[in-house]
């Protein structure tokens, strides 16, 4: 506690010399409309728990990468790696990069946005990002456990408007963006965005840790439950080092076209997507410049919907959409200790989505109700490669999801629009394929379960500008397929002998049921406001490894013999509760300006987090969530004169954060990660009407810091950007 309130001492202290960028949306809470309930609805009229974070937020935030603007202007946990590869955790569950069933769902204008890797996704021509806190399978069934992210694109009507960015900054990085909208004619009308991104020279990790020398964040600690001790370590490697490998160039585009065909009825098709070859990768900072990675990757996905009145107070939506995420993958290093080689390519894999959403929107006064129906298929395939290109069995086998959801959702104005009602129902069966796969023992399965997902959310106005708020749901994200689907007969040392691995087709879904209370407050003036909420989460289901000694002799239909068998469980349920806040203040309305200056915070603490969880080499172990944060404070002073200037200095605190120390492979060590705190400053001149020339300071201090650790991220940085608006 004496930490936390010496980090409070430092912002204050350093934000009074400081005016900075307009209050982040993710703050205040006036005029700011949500479209993740399937309509446009105030925000300061939802039950949920949601933050916006606008087009001008990721335009000034000095980076071009979702993970940073979540970070940064969310608050959400993150796992990051340089070479292009993160995700995201909301509410106390652990971030992802990979697999069908993660715990928080992605998604671009509410269709799947095509991805397990959050940084194949683009910016430009991204609206806005809005953010839904807690459950929401009831309206987007799977993975929709911790929240979801849904990132709105721009639908861009009447005269031409678009913008030109370039940018320069430290270590040779340069970005040049652009991007057009309008009606091209009559009913037409479009949306075009173009971005490359390049980072030319390797980045330098930070050095001067002005916070971390100040605050004492300078140690990680491992704890080994057997024998019940700790082991401390100072936490400074790579203090000041280039690391190598971590040069790559992106290219990103996106793009829209509608056709209103007539009065009532609206026809559009957008597509985006993301390339990048030779994408550099460091590797674990233990292991100096000895394991490089090397990949190419790259996304596309695509949509056609048709929207339109089949009565005056009945609108119809029929949404197409299909996408596919490709990486391949580099060997470029062998031999104990590693040596360097010529890369080639050992590994690639592919996911491909499709599917089909139709809703049904129902107007009664100021109430409306969505009755809909949603089929998503998503496939897995992969394969791995020897250095003479001949093929060797891959990782795991292919498979596919294919999901099918019904649902209902009504929202519901009652007493004079002062009680808001937000509330829905889904039903969704989930069909588990695994394929026989060319090099591999599995065994061609399928199996099916279902979930139903009901959700309920009360907001009250109790006087002008406070309300009070109370929602509950539930969540869940399918259960692993191999758990569910898989049968492997695995090999062991002695000759025809064989470990069976079977799945359990009565394997239950990984589920959440969350509790929220709040209460939140804003002055139509806009001069201050504040929102506290509490949340309790219980959650079961994860997948638990059961193994099975052979005790009698037991042959296989090829006649080998089986050693064993692994079959699967479900874990026990477990907690996640925690307290989020956040406030601001316009000093510059109290005093009458034409301009804003304004003072923000967000803060948001786990009061427990753990999870029954299957650990390597070890078993079913209760363990804390991994990579996820106790702590997370973002606070910071904005300026904004409407006309010329603008600037900001913005603080974010990490508290601690868990993980599995793998030095210690055959048992379980949990090692406490260094806490940190980075700053960031942008500013900003309009001029002539079109024009604007910025500057931003990420990590202002040079912090050493990581969000996985060995994979410490960049020292300071400027960028420098000029842009041109018509």
């Amino acid at each position: 506690m004496k930490r936390f309130f010496q980090i409070i001492v430092m912002i204050v202290a350093a934000s009074g010399f400081v005016r900075g960028e307009q209050l982040s949306d993710t703050i205040s809470i006036q005029e700011v409309t949500v479209s993740s309930f399937r309509k446009q609805i105030a925000r300061d009229r939802l039950p949920q728990k949601v933050e916006v974070i606008t087009r001008e937020q990721i335009e000034r935030a000095g980076t071009s990468d979702i993970s940073d603007i979540l970070k940064k202007e969310g608050g959400l946990d993150v796992i990051q790696y340089p070479g292009m590869l993160s995700g995201v955790g909301i509410r106390g569950f652990r971030p992802a990069t990979s697999g069908l069933n993660q715990r928080v769902l992605v998604l671009i204008d509410g269709r799947p946005s095509a991805s397990t890797n959050l940084a194949m996704i683009d910016l430009t021509g991204v609206e806005r990002v809005e953010i839904i806190k807690g459950p929401a399978s009831a309206i987007y069934g799977p993975q929709a456990v911790g929240g979801v992210v849904n990132i709105i694109t721009r639908k861009s009507s009447g005269k031409l408007q678009g913008k030109g960015t370039v940018g320069y900054g430290s270590f040779q990085q340069t970005e040049a963006s652009a991007q057009v909208g309008g009606t091209i004619s009559g009913p037409v009308d479009f949306d075009f965005s173009l971005n490359r991104y390049q980072r030319n020279k390797n980045y330098k990790i930070g050095k001067n840790n002005l916070f971390r020398d100040a605050l004492g964040f300078d140690e990680i600690s491992s704890y080994f439950s057997k024998g019940d001790s700790t082991m401390v370590e100072t936490d400074d490697r790579g203090d000041g080092d280039v690391r190598p490998n971590t040069k790559y160039t992106r290219y990103g585009s996106r793009g829209r076209i509608g056709v209103q065909l007539s009065s009532d009825w609206r026809l559009d098709f957008s597509v985006d997507g993301v390339f990048a070859d030779d994408v550099e990768d460091p590797g674990d900072i233990k292991d100096g410049s000895n394991k490089p990675g090397l990949k190419d990757v790259s996304r596309l996905s695509s949509d056609i919907s048709l929207t339109g009145k089949l009565a005056p107070t009945n609108t119809l939506t029929l949404r197409v959409f299909y996408g596919f995420q490709l990486a391949k993958n580099m060997t470029t290093y062998e031999g104990v200790p590693s040596a360097l080689i010529h890369p080639y390519k050992s590994y690639n894999e592919t996911t491909a989505w499709k599917g089909v959403q139709v809703t049904d929107m129902v107007t009664m006064g100021s109430n409306t109700f969505f009755f809909g129906l949603e089929n998503n298929q998503s496939n897995f395939d992969s394969r791995r490669f020897k250095k003479d290109g001949s093929r060797v069995a891959p990782y795991k086998p292919n498979y596919s999801f294919i999901t099918t959801g019904v649902f209902a959702q009504g929202n519901i104005n009652l007493v004079a629009d002062k009680l808001f009602i937000l509330g829905g129902v889904r039903f969704d069966n989930i069909q588990y394929k695994v394929f026989e796969t060319e090099l591999m023992t599995y065994k061609e399965r399928s199996e099916n379960n279902q979930f139903f997902s009901p959700s309920l959310g009360l907001r009250y106005q109790v006087l002008p500008g406070l309300n009070l708020k109370g929602t509950v749901g539930y969540g869940f994200s399918p259960a692993d397929i191999y758990s569910v689907a898989g049968y492997n007969e695995v090999f062991s040392k002695k000759p025809k002998h064989v470990t069976i691995y079977a799945g359990n087709a009565e394997l239950k879904n990984m589920e959440s049921l969350t509790r929220e209370l709040g209460v939140t407050y804003g002055d139509k003036a806009g001069l201050w406001s504040a929102e506290l909420s509490y949340f309790w989460t219980t959650y079961k289901n994860n997948s638990i490894e059961k193994f099975i000694p052979a005790t009698s002799l037991e042959l296989t239909a090829s006649g080998d013999t089986i050693d064993a068998r692994v079959n699967y469980q479900n874990a026990p349920s477990n907690t996640i509760q925690g307290l989020e806040s956040s406030g601001s203040f316009d000093f510059g309305k109290l005093a009458g300006w034409n301009s804003s200056l304004q003072l923000w915070a967000s803060y948001s603490h786990l009061f427990t987090a753990n999870e029954v969880a299957d650990e390597y080499g070890i078993g079913q172990t209760t363990r804390k969530m991994l990579n996820v944060a106790m702590d997370n404070l973002r606070t910071g002073i904005s300026f904004d004169d409407s006309k010329n200037l603008y600037a900001s200095l913005s603080f974010r605190y990490v508290g601690d954060r868990f993980d599995r120390n793998w030095n210690y492979w055959d048992r379980y060590v949990e090692t406490t990660y260094a806490n940190y705190m980075v700053a960031d400053f942008v500013t900003g001149y309009r001029f002539l009407k079109h024009h604007e020339l910025s500057l931003s300071v990420n990590n202002l201090t040079d912090e050493n810091y990581y969000e996985k650790r060995g994979y410490n991220m960049p020292g300071r940085s400027f960028w420098i950007r000029y842009s041109f608006k018509f």
